[in-house]
């Protein structure tokens, strides 16, 4: 298995032949809230023990927008990476943002970027969405493909601590004007997200009424055979072992688990 986080996808990693392409996506805006708690609170309150260093959720946005100096140094040092990024992350994520194509904080990602997203988004066999990890057709679906991934999928091995945000949040996030002004702007901000995450779902309601029609079909006798559309569709999952290895070679020197030094602040 090969995976992929803190860093845009290259185009070429959808199309190597022989490999099931999976993806996840949840509400933009929950995505950015829960990145502020997970990856910056919990590590300076829960595990550094400094809980002076954690930011406001308010100036925690402020640092990190595209228009933001710490962003921009961040980004040429650590060109690519976007494991903390309250922009527009899936659409930039998609098209190899850093990557395949310059990224400008001025700009931001554009409509042009959008439509690429969206076309990289329906190469993927599956999409995984976060809301609907309880909905039966989507479980149905990734067990089907990826035997023995229901129990997985239905334990939710990651979770956040409601402790923490019960304790910090009349510190870090108050409700106010302030609060109500930065949710706003981040709503503005990631217009692109928010049409991607809707486009997301219609995909993946498709990929999982496909899974269970190619299932039904199987068990009715008729032998249909499922693809990969790892390559646009056009790579049958019977790639030969020799193909897939040396894809997956080649791959692992740019895959992986992306966590720069300063991605916490």
């Amino acid at each position: 298995m090969l995976e992929l986080e803190g860093h845009t996808l290259p185009e070429r990693v959808l199309g190597v032949p022989g490999l099931l392409t999976v993806t996840s996506l949840r509400h933009p805006i929950d995505r950015i809230v829960s990145l502020y708690w997970y990856e910056h609170v919990a590590w300076h309150v829960e595990v550094k023990r400094q809980p002076q260093n954690a930011k406001p959720f308010v100036e925690w946005v402020a640092n990190w927008v595209d228009s933001s100096p710490y962003k921009q140094a961040f980004l040429r040092t650590n060109p690519g990476t976007n494991y903390v990024e309250v922009e527009n992350y899936y659409t930039k994520g998609l098209v190899g943002w850093g990557i395949d194509r310059e990224s400008n904080p001025v700009t931001g990602a554009t409509k042009t970027d959008l439509a690429d997203a969206k076309s990289a988004l329906g190469r993927f066999d599956l999409v995984f969405i976060t809301e609907w990890s309880r909905r039966e057709s989507q479980l149905a679906a990734f067990d089907a493909a990826l035997p023995g991934s229901r129990r997985a999928l239905e334990r939710q091995l990651v979770q956040g601590s409601e402790g923490l945000k019960r304790d910090w949040a009349a510190k870090l996030m108050p409700d106010g004007p302030a609060l109500e002004g930065a949710m706003h702007r981040l709503r503005v901000l990631n217009a692109l997200d928010l049409e991607l995450w809707g486009y997301a779902q219609e995909q993946a309601a498709r990929r999982h009424a496909m899974v269970a029609a190619l299932r039904g079909a199987s068990a009715d006798g008729e032998g249909v055979a499922t693809k990969s559309s790892g390559g646009g569709g056009s790579c049958a999952r019977g790639a030969t072992e020799a193909a897939v290895l040396t894809g997956q070679g080649q791959l692992r020197k740019q895959l992986g688990l992306f966590r720069p030094p300063g991605h916490k602040e």
